[in-house]
């Protein structure tokens, strides 16, 4: 999907400096126009916006595994707690739940 995207916004940044490259008054006549230039320039704006979305990326993954340690780490919570409210309470289920919530912390 990202790569359909990124097709796309390619094509609009490169009409976008074309575009761009006209907006002179008087219009540029018997000039040469450096289309490698430009190139170049859409290309490195394409990289940048790139990495932007590839960093966002990173940090959305980073966000919801967060998100997925706390909710195991409160899951483990209710259980601790039940444990000790139960009939049977055992010390040692109490201690193996405080070993698991820690490899999440």
């Amino acid at each position: 999907m990202l790569s359909k995207i990124m097709k796309t916004l390619k094509e609009y940044i490169f009409e976008a400096i074309g575009q761009a490259s006209m907006c002179w008054n008087p219009r540029p006549s018997t000039e040469v126009f450096n289309s490698e230039e430009a190139k170049n320039i859409a290309n490195e704006l394409l990289k940048t916006i790139n990495d932007i979305i590839k960093q966002e990326e990173k940090e959305g993954d980073d966000r919801k595994m967060f998100a997925k340690r706390q909710g195991i780490c409160e899951g483990m919570l209710v259980a601790k707690k039940i444990i000790k409210e139960s009939e049977t309470y055992n010390f040692n289920s109490l201690k193996m739940i405080d070993l698991e919530i820690k490899k999440y912390k």
